[in-house]
């Protein structure tokens, strides 16, 4: 049970956050469009879909497992778990 809600809840701040930066990218004019309009003439709404909602967020999650985290302003300290 606790799994699935985990991955209900990061599920839905993935797809959220995505959602959010592909519409701040366009002018408001196509906000509607914007975001799947090319990737659907290309790769079809099957091949959008997968790309929006998988590989895209996946690039992200692997981002910020390449952060320096000892940059941040709370590093994490070995052993403090």
């Amino acid at each position: 049970m606790l799994a699935f809600l985990m991955g209900s809840f990061a599920g839905g701040v993935l797809f959220t956050n995505c959602g959010t930066g592909m519409q701040r990218s366009v002018r408001p004019g196509h906000l509607g469009r914007g975001s799947v309009a090319q990737l659907v003439d290309e790769l079809s709404w099957g091949g959008a879909g997968f790309w929006q909602l998988t590989v895209l967020p996946v690039l992200g999650l692997v981002g910020l497992a390449l952060a320096d985290s000892s940059r941040t302003a709370m590093p994490h300290r070995p052993g403090a778990d």
